[in-house]
């Protein structure tokens, strides 16, 4: 019997189109498929919900990051369990790091057909997620200057009420030199508390990474936390500075190392279950790419075997 499967479709996606669209229907057509997009913001968690309820058994994305972290809390509003769908986001959108990091490429066609014969052969495994109050993420949860670059693209895309293209590179390096020039740099905010003794404080931003990397620059990784993974816990990597000359040897670093950060311009502590981090002032958080508004505090934590996603083969 064809596995019953919903595909949720962001028409606004970067690589999204009518013929894209025709495409995946095509390459999908041996399950089960219903096709769906969403019309707004926080519509595919609902999708993704409805579907775990109506025993679907496979969810897939055709989306950015964004779409992909709504759908992930969709399918985990109601708890882990053995009935939630295998997901798979496949990379619609710009940078699509959640597909990339399970090991899918970055051409969406290639993508989908991966997929399709992962789950026709009935192969999967279930990825640890990482939990900040109750909002589910699959790759990083970062507070302060990365997060306030995220509410601020958010704010040029969306400010206008309707989603344009996504802001070319150029533009979004500008955004990042501004936000850089802008955000407080003498005085540190945050302190993190964690599992087995793990502390920092003095910091003015933090990664907290549920895997590497972090994001991608074209087809370079780029990864706080190097040796971060699906299975164990939390990867946390403190700045102590946001001098230009420390940033820039950070950010070296985070494009080369394959070991945890070292320097006298960064804290870190791996394998985290729980971790606290704690703010002097209300500072920007987002997860996976989505702004979450500004927190003094946020209690985050590590859930293993949360999801069920396709075992990849040759891969």
């Amino acid at each position: 019997m064809p596995l019953r499967c919903l595909l949720i479709v962001n028409p606004q996606a970067t690589r999204m189109n009518p013929s894209a669209r025709d495409d995946l229907t095509d390459i999908l057509a041996g399950l089960k498929l219903d096709v769906v997009d969403t019309t707004r913001r926080g519509h595919a968690t609902d999708l993704a919900r409805a579907a775990r309820r109506e025993g679907y058994d496979v969810v897939l994305t055709a989306s950015g990051d964004g779409s992909a972290n709504e759908t992930v809390n969709g399918l985990l509003a109601d708890g882990v369990a053995d009935d939630v769908p295998v997901f798979a986001p496949l990379p619609a959108g710009g940078t699509n790091v959640f597909a990339r990091s399970i090991g899918l490429p970055n051409r969406i066609n290639e993508a989908a057909r991966l997929v399709r014969d992962a789950v026709t052969a009935g192969g999967s495994r279930r990825l640890g997620l990482g939990v900040v109050g109750d909002r589910w993420f699959a790759f990083v949860c970062s507070f302060g200057l990365d997060a306030e670059i995220v509410r601020e693209a958010e704010r040029l895309r969306f400010g206008a009420g309707v989603r344009p293209p996504r802001m070319p590179a150029a533009a979004y390096i500008t955004l990042l030199l501004r936000q850089h020039h802008r955000t407080d740099r003498r005085h540190p905010a945050l302190t993190f508390d964690g599992t087995g003794g793990a502390h920092g404080e003095s910091i003015f931003m933090a990664f907290v990474c549920n895997s590497a990397p972090w994001t991608f620059l074209g087809d370079r990784p780029v990864a706080p936390s190097p040796t971060a993974s699906f299975d164990r816990g939390l990867d946390v990597l403190g700045l102590t500075s946001l001098g230009t000359l420390p940033t820039l040897r950070v950010v070296r670093q985070m494009m080369t190392a394959r070991a945890p950060l070292t320097g006298p311009d960064v804290v870190s502590a791996e394998d985290q279950h729980d971790l606290t981090v704690r703010s002097s002032r209300p500072i920007a958080v987002q997860v996976d790419g989505d702004f979450l508004g500004m927190r003094t505090e946020a209690t985050l934590r590590s859930v293993p075997a949360a999801l069920p996603v396709p075992l990849l083969t040759g891969r």
